[in-house]
């Protein structure tokens, strides 16, 4: 088990900061705290210490003030409960081979800022990775999976309140589990004052079954429409042998809309109108594939490439650039989407934060303002607490 850092040559341990070791290289040092600014904070410790986020003494808050810079919107964190139930049940159902928290070895709070700095990254937006919460029933109970939503989201929550400016929390929602994903959005929402919520492309035990826009899942759509919320979507990665990239997160964008009621020739609408989706990778597939694609109940004659009638729908969604910031899919999704409805991501730490900006910045595809509102202006459009901040 590897502690949070050094700092002054003594070790920092604390089980809220470590993540197990699973196999990769030392971390980084932890950003260094000027004396001043350091004993600045120590009041508050008493205070922190409930929250079990404090390092033999030291508070996760005692870090130097956001820089005005990027917004990263893709951004992963691992709470130690998640890491602990994955790590325990690889293997197991949905789990399959978790090779993947070799990613996270090491991981703390600090060492994501410490990528976001080295790249000029104002504010990161942390959510969970694939495979989420729910493994199957055969690994996990529900009320397990319950629990494990909340340890998961009051962990996130607390980072974004003891780095101010640093990150922002999409919340994990127990799906398939409707009735608990009901009060966890209350409890997120009103209680942790999360950004939006993260969730996961599909929820099944069979790949691609339970898009998002499943029947079954209305009820929590219905009231995250009621509260007008961000949802950012992100790819759940099968054990299909020959899965195709991003192609689930297509069908769940399909699934999402429906067919407007005067008919073919007026195309279709997403669903839920007033949630914000946000959908990783840049869709997927989607822009490359949507002027041959159907929706569910798509009346006969409305194929897209028959007056382009999916690509003005999807228009109403937003997308995220995540390993997707080159210049062939930069340039697919900017003739499908408007600039406003782009906005940065990296996916770390499954890239390097300074690489994906750096693909963004030199894709060739966007003028300087355009990179202005995909970097910054157009997440604090869409997330009210972080442009009040700014």
């Amino acid at each position: 088990m590897r502690s949070c850092g050094k700092r002054s040559g003594a070790e920092l341990n604390s089980k809220a900061c470590e993540v197990p070791d699973v196999g990769v290289s030392e971390p980084p040092r932890e950003p260094q705290l000027p004396r001043r600014q350091f004993l600045s904070h120590v009041g508050g410790l008493t205070a922190l210490a409930a929250t079990g986020l404090l390092c033999k003494g030291r508070a996760w808050a005692g870090y130097p003030g956001a820089p005005t810079g990027w917004i990263d919107i893709h951004s992963h964190y691992a709470p130690p409960d998640w890491v602990s139930v994955i790590t325990s049940n690889q293997g197991r159902g949905m789990l399959g081979n978790t090779s993947f928290l070799n990613t996270f070895k090491g991981w703390t709070p600090a060492k994501s800022i410490e990528q976001m700095d080295a790249a000029a990254i104002a504010t990161s937006i942390v959510s969970l990775t694939t495979p989420g919460i729910w493994f199957g029933d055969s690994v996990a109970s529900v009320d397990a999976t319950r629990q494990l939503a909340r340890q998961c989201n009051d962990y996130g929550a607390r980072m974004v309140a003891d780095f101010p400016g640093r990150f922002g929390l999409f919340a994990a929602l127990p799906l398939p589990d409707v009735d608990a994903s009901l009060r966890e959005i209350e409890h997120a929402l009103d209680t942790l004052k999360a950004d939006g919520f993260g969730l996961l492309s599909h929820y099944s035990e069979t790949y691609g079954e339970k898009l998002l826009g499943d029947p079954a899942f209305a009820p929590v759509f219905e009231e995250l429409n009621r509260r007008k919320a961000v949802v950012y979507v992100h790819r759940k990665i099968s054990a299909e042998p020959y899965e195709i990239f991003g192609w689930d997160v297509h069908r769940t964008i399909l699934s999402l809309l429906k067919p407007n009621s005067a008919g073919a020739d007026s195309g279709f609408s997403p669903r839920f109108p007033e949630i914000k989706f946000i959908f990783c990778d840049a869709g997927g597939t989607m822009p490359f594939l949507v002027r041959r694609s159907t929706a569910p109940t798509s009346p006969p004659g409305t194929a897209a490439d028959s007056g382009n009638v999916l690509p003005k729908a999807v228009r109403e969604f937003y997308y995220g650039t995540g390993r997707s910031n080159n210049a062939g899919t930069m340039s697919a999704l900017k003739q499908i989407v408007p600039i406003s409805h782009i906005l940065f991501g990296t996916d770390y730490p499954f890239a390097r934060v300074a690489d994906e900006a750096r693909g963004l910045r030199e894709c060739g595809v966007f003028s300087a303002e355009e990179l202005q509102a995909i970097s910054r202006n157009n997440a604090l459009a869409l997330l009210p607490r972080l442009k009040a901040q700014s």
